[in-house]
């Protein structure tokens, strides 16, 4: 349903209500190569309907077949993500010395 395979390392790409900004990243470098969410946007009619969690679950299974170790979500501003990652087996990551910044979560593959 999602197209994740893209030559590009990072790009926003749009399904429907749903924006999200990708990365195919190395960073953090203790996590392994991984798929990052980086931005999330769903419009407003549209949130608590399920799109971002049918994203999320193609999103992982396309990152383990494409050979990546984690899919990272950045800056989580959301409690209500932060609680919906936590269901969905994420923990949080903490980026050494940046305490001041939003939480970011990642779920090994």
């Amino acid at each position: 349903m999602y197209n994740l395979d893209f030559p590009e390392r990072n790009k926003w790409l749009r399904f429907g209500p749903l924006e999200v900004y990708l990365r195919k990243s190395q960073i953090p470098f203790d996590i392994g190569p991984n798929l990052q969410i980086a931005n999330v946007s769903v419009a407003e009619k549209s949130q608590r309907k399920g799109h971002f969690k049918r994203f999320l679950s193609e999103a992982e299974i396309y990152a383990k077949e494409a050979n990546y170790k984690a899919v990272y979500v950045e800056n989580i501003i959301n409690p209500v993500l932060e609680a919906f990652l936590i269901k969905q087996g994420y923990v949080q990551y903490h980026k050494p010395g940046l305490s001041d910044y939003p939480p970011c979560m990642f779920k090994r593959l």
